[in-house]
């Protein structure tokens, strides 16, 4: 991998060996409270920003808009983390998503099953689920924003990004629900891809973990359930480009989970690049402009110019 200026790593091209051959449970001594806020954003000024939360359909789904009114934009769809989550302030500043709304870009965000503040089954509705109704609901948002708003939304040039939780189901959904390229182009940020390894590779008790996702201790019934909601399942389908971000010292996904999505992604000769950033599972990183910028850089390079 190529190192910058700025102490990240990026691919080349080629396979990537961790040396590592078996699962193994290496974390790492920098704690979450030793990285602080080295950077902020600045709050979005002179911009009129509309923001509207709409029904999608009649079992709870909601949609969260953010545009520029009255231009047409190219918009990226959130994945939101999770999967337990409030909804976020997408208007605050230093958030991905004010630095999304700077450059241009229209938001989309589902407010899928899992999100809490809506009400308790809503909240609970992933459990048994997870890889499926998060899937569906974000597809579902989607479709609806396109459908009603192409006044506001160039169907054109529609992103996918997710972090964390929301990173595991955009990788999922670039292997099995993006067939028809909605999506132009993904970021999957600190997201699992190999749902069989998975528990080994957080700080957790790998069994909650397998209880969690497959509702079992047995590591053979475990990966068996699995299969069906991991991306790696479904990675031969990948069929637009997609950046694989991690950061170093993330203990919650380990990095090497990304390692291997892009290993396999590249063997196929899938258009997938790797960024690897120091830090742990947090947005609060070293350089996290710096990062912001790579993420809509990749964006913007693949935006379709639109002769009218």
């Amino acid at each position: 991998m190529r190192r910058d200026e700025y102490g990240f790593w990026h691919s080349c091209g080629v396979g990537i060996s961790l040396e590592q051959e078996t699962l193994c449970r290496v974390f790492y001594k920098k704690g979450w409270s030793d990285i602080g806020t080295e950077y902020a954003l600045p709050a979005i000024q002179n911009k009129a920003i509309v923001q509207i939360r709409e029904q999608v359909n009649d079992r709870g789904l909601e949609v969260v808009i953010i545009h520029e009114k009255p231009e047409r934009a190219p918009a990226i769809v959130i994945c939101l983390g999770g999967p337990i989550i409030p909804v976020p302030d997408f208007m605050a500043a230093g958030s991905i998503y004010s630095h999304f709304i700077q450059q241009g870009y229209a938001l989309v965000v589902p407010l899928r099953r899992g999100v809490s503040e809506i009400n308790m089954e809503w909240e609970r509705a992933l459990d048994g689920h997870y890889g499926e109704y998060d899937v569906e609901d974000t597809i579902e948002a989607t479709d609806f924003v396109l459908a009603s708003h192409a006044d506001w939304i160039d169907a054109e040039n529609v992103f996918l990004y997710g972090g964390s939780y929301g990173g595991y189901v955009a990788e999922l959904i670039a292997g099995k629900a993006n067939s028809n390229k909605r999506y132009k182009a993904i970021i999957a940020h600190c997201g699992v891809y190999d749902m069989a390894a998975y528990p080994w590779h957080n700080q957790g008790i790998p069994e909650e973990t397998m209880d969690t996702y497959g509702k079992t201790h047995d590591k053979s019934l475990y990966a068996h359930r699995v299969k069906g909601i991991s991306p790696k399942t479904y990675i031969s389908n990948w069929n637009v480009p997609v950046l694989l971000v991690h950061h170093l010292n993330d203990t919650t996904t380990w990095v090497g989970q990304s390692v291997a999505a892009y290993n396999d992604a590249l063997k196929l000769n899938k258009q997938v690049a790797l960024l690897v950033v120091r830090g742990p599972h947090t947005y609060d990183i070293p350089n996290k402009e710096i990062l912001f910028h790579e993420l809509t850089t990749f964006f913007n390079k693949c935006l379709k110019i639109r002769c009218i």
